[in-house]
């Protein structure tokens, strides 16, 4: 007679699950807002004096999109935490480790943020093009790292071993591999124009919903 083994469900713990969870949601709407409303949508790549004048005639929003930015390093700060909560249980050293990285991931983009207001005090078209694309170029290095981090997560979700974690962790793992891929392709790929992260990023609404579902639900009796 044989016997089959199988890995164990790890509990996660409810408060760090929701906390993650709703965290992440918040991040969702106040990032896009902030990204392709406030700064993407006042930019025209290329051009400053267009974008200049985009923003001279916007500044009410392009502030508000600097104020929504360091309020998203304060929720990846809050999220960093929860995560590191939520998955220890399942392997405490590389929630750790994916904490970590996603608090240096919230430091890069907090340096990437503090460039924006030198946009608004700029005295020439190009000096308000060119803080614009420095907040570009340090916030890519981060999603870098941020690539990392998910990939970790991804690992720690498939192993929670709670219902469809496996599909959950595939997804985010798959999210993590868009954004590495598109920290790594322009050094390889001359004018790379390909966007990885805008088809795998699913992997992190899915993830955010999945926590909450975790979260809500009620413990089994024993």
């Amino acid at each position: 007679m044989t016997t089959t083994t199988t890995t164990p469900a790890t509990r996660l713990p409810r408060t760090p699950s929701l906390v993650a969870g709703f965290g992440l949601l918040l991040m969702a709407v106040v990032a896009a807002l902030a990204n392709f409303v406030a700064i993407e949508g006042l930019v025209t790549p290329g051009d400053a004096a267009a974008t200049a004048a985009a923003i001279a005639a916007s500044e009410g929003v392009f502030r508000l999109g600097i104020a929504g930015f360091a309020a998203v390093v304060v929720l990846d700060v809050v999220v960093a935490w929860a995560l590191f909560e939520a998955f220890r249980p399942v392997q405490a050293r590389v929630s750790a480790v994916a904490g970590l990285l996603r608090l240096v991931y919230a430091a890069i983009l907090a340096v990437a943020v503090a460039q924006l207001p030198a946009a608004l005090g700029a005295g020439t078209d190009v000096e308000v093009l060119a803080a614009v694309e420095r907040f570009q170029d340090i916030w890519a290095v981060g999603l870098g790292l941020f690539g990392l981090h998910l990939l970790l997560i991804g690992w720690l979700t498939w192993h929670a071993g709670v219902g469809g974690s496996r599909v959950v962790g595939a997804l985010v793992a798959l999210a993590g591999l868009g954004y590495a891929v598109d920290a790594i392709g322009p050094l390889v790929v001359a004018d790379y124009g390909f966007e990885a992260a805008l088809y795998t990023f699913v992997g992190e609404l899915v993830l955010m919903a999945w926590l909450l579902v975790v979260g809500f639900r009620r413990p089994t009796r024993s």
